[in-house]
């Protein structure tokens, strides 16, 4: 699983409350650093903040699709926007989460993910998930 949010606070949570439910995490606070960290180790999903240091999580989506990296996304924002959540599911993102969400919608949009992604491979009771 791969975080990315500008906030320390939502990332170190995030983190947390995912490693607790078995995942392994990663985080990352600028869109910049989003791509080269999916090529280096793609993530079974996506967790991407939209507003970001460096590259919005438009300008993100945008290259996850023209380089058909097959992630899927979760989008997380603080606007309830209608017309910018459109956009993001034009661009391939499974989910929408309007900051502060609660968990559990947060866990479904996650299984959710895994369902349809490349990178996930679930492993042995006891044993960590995929990132």
């Amino acid at each position: 699983m791969l975080v990315v949010d500008n906030h320390p606070g939502v990332r170190f949570l995030l983190k947390e409350v995912l490693e607790q439910d078995g995942y392994q995490v990663r985080v990352l606070a600028h869109g910049k650093d989003v791509l080269p960290e999916i090529k280096r180790k793609p993530p079974a999903a996506l967790l991407l903040d939209w507003n970001l240091p460096g590259w919005q999580g438009w300008e993100v989506l945008v290259e996850l699709e023209k380089q058909r990296l097959g992630v899927p996304v979760i989008l997380m924002t603080g606007w309830g926007d209608g017309l910018l959540f459109r956009r993001a599911l034009e661009k391939g993102v499974i989910g929408y989460l309007v900051k502060p969400f609660a968990l559990a919608d947060l866990r479904k949009m996650i299984r959710q993910a895994l369902a349809v992604s490349p990178y996930f491979r679930p492993v042995e009771a006891g044993q960590p998930a995929s990132t």
